[in-house]
C-alpha cells in the first residue's frame, strides 16, 4: 500500500537569489513611484528636510546654492547709513551780521563791540577767533571781541575793512567794517590886544622928522620902514603910539 506524505519545498540557493531580485525589483518601483507623486504636487519632503513656501524654494538643508523665496523675511545691513548715523552731526560755518558806518575824528578812538553780530551752531561766540585787515585805521581785540578802533592822526578817507571770523573746525565767515575818518580843523588863535605904550621924543621947535625904530619894526631906519612919530600941536614933543 502506498501512502502519500505531503511534500516540503526547500528552496535551493538559486531559488533564493531569484526572490531577492524580485523584493529588490519592488522596492524599486515603489520609491520611483513616491517620487513621481512628490514632484507632481509639490508638497512631499524627506523627514528633517525644511521647505519654505509653495514656490518649491529649500531652506536650511537645501543647496547654499539656492535663493530665498521673495516671502522669506530677512535683514540685510546697511554701511553706508551706519556710516551716517555714526560720524554725528556735521559741522557748520559760522555767520557775521552787517556793521554800520563807524565815523571817527581824526586822532580819536572807540570801543566796538562785535560779539552780538557773530553766531555759531556749535562753538560759543567766545570760541571764535577775529581777524582783518587794515591800512591805516588800527584795530586790537582784547579778547572779547570788544574791538579798539583808532583813527589815524596824519591820514583822512574812508577805509573798509575786512573782518573775518573762525570757529574752531576752521570754518570761516566774513564781513565788511567800513570806517571813515573825518579832519578836525584846528581853530586859530584869537590876537589879543596888547597894552598900549606911547612914545614920546622932544625934538624941539622947528620942523623936524622923527622915526621910531625897534624889535617891532625890525630896527628899520628908513622913512619907508620905520614909524614916523608926529607934533600935532607943534609943541616940539614928537610922539607915536605902539
Amino acid at each position: 500500500m502506498h501512502t502519500s506524505r505531503p511534500s516540503l519545498w526547500i528552496p535551493t540557493v538559486p531559488a533564493f537569489a531569484t526572490l531577492a531580485k524580485v523584493w529588490v525589483a519592488l522596492v524599486v518601483g515603489l520609491l520611483v513611484a513616491a517620487c513621481g507623486s512628490a514632484s507632481a504636487g509639490g508638497g512631499y519632503a524627506l523627514p528633517g528636510v525644511d521647505v519654505a513656501g509653495g514656490d518649491g524654494a529649500i531652506g536650511k538643508d537645501a543647496n547654499p546654492t539656492e535663493t530665498a523665496s521673495p516671502d522669506a523675511t530677512a535683514t540685510v545691513a546697511d554701511p553706508a547709513a551706519d556710516a551716517i548715523v555714526d560720524a554725528g552731526p556735521s559741522n557748520t560755518a559760522p555767520t557775521f551780521d552787517d556793521l554800520s558806518v563807524l565815523s571817527l575824528d581824526q586822532g580819536s578812538s572807540t570801543t566796538l563791540n562785535v560779539a552780538p553780530f557773530l553766531h555759531d551752531a556749535q562753538d560759543p561766540v567766545a570760541k571764535l577767533k577775529l581777524s582783518w585787515s587794515a591800512k591805516h585805521v588800527a584795530l586790537k581785540d582784547p579778547g572779547d571781541h570788544k574791538l579798539y578802533v583808532v583813527a589815524p592822526t596824519t591820514w583822512t578817507g574812508t577805509e573798509p575793512i575786512e573782518l573775518t571770523v573762525t570757529d574752531t573746525a576752521g570754518a570761516t565767515a566774513a564781513t565788511m567794517l567800513t570806517v571813515v575818518v573825518k579832519p578836525v580843523t584846528v581853530p586859530q588863535p584869537v590876537p589879543t590886544e596888547c597894552g598900549k605904550h606911547t612914545f614920546t621924543y622932544k625934538a624941539g621947535a622947528g620942523s623936524h622928522t622923527v622915526l621910531l625904530s625897534g624889535s617891532f619894526n625890525g630896527w628899520a631906519n628908513t622913512a619907508d620902514k620905520a614909524d614916523a612919530m608926529t607934533d600935532p600941536g607943534s609943541t616940539g614933543t614928537y610922539a607915536v603910539v605902539k
